[in-house]
């Protein structure tokens, strides 16, 4: 099981890009700490535009995350990639496409950003449960620690807190009866009515179907409370029990 942060490029302008990247990692720096990142090229305003992938490499490494690959681009762009050492992915199926071509952002103005995050968990690896089969929840009776990984295809339940730097996914929804730090992803194999229960919010970052949210110091009016994350369209929303 492996989630990763997808960096979906609007813009190959390297000022523009260190600036949002820098600003947006300041904000949330242990949501992005050891993260592996895939660079997805769908969304280039100028498809013909390669980026300077041996630098965004280091600009990535130097925020504590791992560029390992780039998805979609034009042969001249792909090329590129491998040259700087990254694997090659297929173009995003369009059941999971976050930009797909009627979406397609306008062209950038200086307020809007270069780049965009959102995470992707097992797509490729794994299919998601019919619902007609049965799974029963999983139980975690002891702390999930920092640096842990913990993966249901089903329910998840955690009776003991998941603490800062470590993850929860599943492909169901996850109910914390702890203190919820780290990172919390439902819905992680497809499915978007997940939702995450929690008695004790203090979440770095939470997904549902590949959405996610960060939660910045601004938003923290349900800290420490009971709280519930599900996903209207394409935002989450994290409202009080």
């Amino acid at each position: 099981m492996l989630a990763v942060m997808v960096l979906e490029l609007y813009d190959c302008d390297k000022v523009i890009l260190a600036r949002d990247l820098e600003r947006v990692v300041a904000e949330s720096p242990c949501v992005f700490d050891n993260t592996l990142v895939v660079a997805a090229l769908d969304c280039l305003h100028n498809p013909d535009c390669a980026p300077d992938f041996v630098w965004l490499c280091s600009l990535c490494s130097s925020m504590g995350m791992h560029l390992v690959a780039v998805r979609g681009g034009n042969a001249q762009q792909r090329h590129s990639a491998l040259q700087a050492g990254l694997s090659c992915l297929c173009s995003q199926s369009p059941a999971y496409s976050v930009c797909e071509p009627e979406h397609r952002p306008t062209p950038r103005t200086e307020q809007q950003k270069a780049f965009a995050f959102h995470m992707e968990s097992c797509r490729q690896e794994m299919v998601p449960v019919s619902r007609s089969d049965h799974v029963p929840p999983r139980v975690i009776s002891t702390p999930v620690r920092s640096g842990q990984q913990v993966f249901h295809t089903g329910d998840l339940i955690l009776a003991q807190a998941v603490s800062q730097g470590a993850e929860v996914l599943a492909s169901g929804n996850i109910y914390a009866y702890g203190p919820l730090r780290g990172r919390a992803l439902a819905g992680a194999c497809g499915n978007a009515s997940a939702r995450i229960f929690c008695t004790c919010f203090e979440a770095e970052m939470v997904s549902i179907d590949g959405h996610y949210k960060m939660i910045s110091p601004h938003e923290r009016h349900l800290w420490k409370k009971s709280v519930q994350v599900q996903l209207n369209g394409r935002e989450l929303s994290v409202q009080p029990l």
